[in-house]
């Protein structure tokens, strides 16, 4: 969105009137957080939107407790769910949530959309609870309440809590834009639980033992990392673990570091020994910091960083060649024949997709070339009636490999302008917890900055 716009009610009208003149304007000047969504879509994208180190890709205006995965066609994490409208929020209530969650956003923006989404959720079921609608104009004291308390019994006290402080926030917004038709005054009953992380003594003490690992997964961690394994997970896990212990951080800190992490080595005046530092982004958005790594911690920290060098480095010669080459499908050198192709058979998909060579598959490969080409909705044709095989044209192929690019490519962190092409930790969907292959596979093109090696 360009510039932020205002609301401005109208003290003359009633609060539907202003309800429908806030919809109204929400959806036809701003954008519905991302530029890919539709207003009257039911689940938007908030990829680079929302919280950067979490799973979720899509907010969902559904009622509370409907789990998104178990509405995915086919079982295939392809896109958004497809919740059932009866699962949906229910009008009115889901228009307005939509134009007061983009409106919040350009006023209030908030990385954790998921929380600020709960409240309306519980928010809707309050209203339906008392009233039997879900108009918002009826929201009350008294039905803020009782969405507290749907809160409190699903969720623990810091979870219901934070939701109520978005209840708050938006009841605040909700009176000021005339939107309720009785205005008045509410605190949320809910309160802030202690926060043993500020205070001294036993009970501090008992609650940081709590969380910390054991002692025999600190010595299972340093005895993985010493070792020689190739598995990319023991890899991943044990270096990004020795560089927290060589200076403690942030698990997002670290999956969103540059390769580029090692600051300049330095010398103890005293022992003459060298330490080194590391680069860190605060992901609370405090300024960049450079923070020590002790001598005895150094060559810890060099070869853990060394180690997600090499681990990512497939992935990100793949996004060095998407960057140049954006409309583009990359295919390895001993593929690159098949680019003047006008259509490929299910051998050349396979190995231009899961990578290889092209050569007699299983059923099992053949599967999974059907699979995907389902997936992705590429149009295909199927030989004498089905029993030949299957071919698509290599531009259908193309154009469905390339809409796999992550949301802001080439960009990878838009906090910092990190690109892919230098992140530290980086993996190629669908990459094996084995031994990863030489050739970078095109199907691996949507880069995941979740874990080296998740598949």
């Amino acid at each position: 969105m360009a510039e932020r716009i205002r609301f401005i009610p109208r003290a003359t009208l009633n609060a539907q009137t202003n309800l429908a003149g806030f919809v109204e304007l929400v959806r036809t000047r701003f954008i519905p957080l991302r530029a890919c969504n539709r207003f009257e879509d039911h689940a938007w994208s908030i990829e680079g939107v929302g919280s950067r180190d979490g799973d979720c890709k899509f907010v969902y205006f559904s009622q509370t407790g409907v789990e998104p995965r178990e509405y995915y066609p086919s079982g295939i994490r392809r896109g958004p769910a497809e919740i059932p409208e009866e699962r949906l929020l229910r009008e009115p209530f889901r228009s307005f949530a939509k134009a007061m969650l983009v409106y919040l956003h350009a006023w209030e923006e908030s990385i954790n959309l998921g929380v600020r989404m709960a409240a309306f959720r519980y928010l809707e079921a309050a209203l339906h609870e008392i009233n039997g609608s879900t108009c918002p104009t009826a929201t009350t004291p008294e039905v803020l309440n009782c969405a507290c308390n749907l809160a409190a019994e699903e969720l623990s006290g810091i979870s219901s809590y934070l939701r109520g402080k978005q209840l708050k926030m938006i009841y605040r917004y909700m009176v000021e834009l005339r939107l309720v038709a009785v205005l008045g005054e509410w605190e949320c009953p809910l309160r802030e639980p202690p926060r043993t992380r500020n205070r001294v003594g036993k009970q501090f003490d008992a609650e940081r033992q709590r969380k910390l690992p054991s002692p025999q997964a600190l010595e299972a961690l340093a005895a993985i990392f010493s070792s020689d394994s190739n598995d990319p997970t023991d890899i991943f896990a044990s270096s990004a673990c020795a560089l927290m212990l060589c200076d403690p951080s942030r698990s997002v800190e670290v999956l969103f570091a540059p390769q580029h992490i090692l600051a300049q080595d330095w010398i103890d005046s005293d022992t003459g020994e060298v330490g080194t530092g590391l680069r860190w982004f605060p992901a609370k958005g405090a300024a960049p910091i450079i923070k020590t790594v002790i001598p005895s911690m150094r060559d810890m920290a060099v070869r853990a960083v060394d180690r997600l060098r090499q681990l990512s480095a497939p992935a990100r010669a793949l996004a060095r060649w998407y960057e140049a080459y954006p409309d583009r499908l990359y295919l390895p050198p001993h593929l690159e024949y098949l680019r003047g192709r006008d259509r490929l058979d299910q051998k050349e998909m396979y190995a231009v997709l899961f990578g290889g060579d092209v050569a007699k598959r299983s059923k099992t490969e053949v599967d999974r070339v059907r699979k995907w080409l389902v997936a992705m909705n590429v149009p295909r044709v199927s030989k004498r009636g089905g029993g030949g095989g299957t071919s698509a044209a290599f531009a259908d192929l193309e154009r469905a490999v390339l809409a796999r690019l992550p949301a802001g490519f080439p960009v990878m962190d838009r906090k910092t302008g990190m690109r892919y092409s230098e992140a530290l930790c980086l993996a190629r969907v669908g990459n094996s917890t084995q031994e990863q292959p030489v050739r970078p596979s095109v199907a691996s093109i949507a880069l995941n900055t979740q874990s080296c090696g998740r598949p």
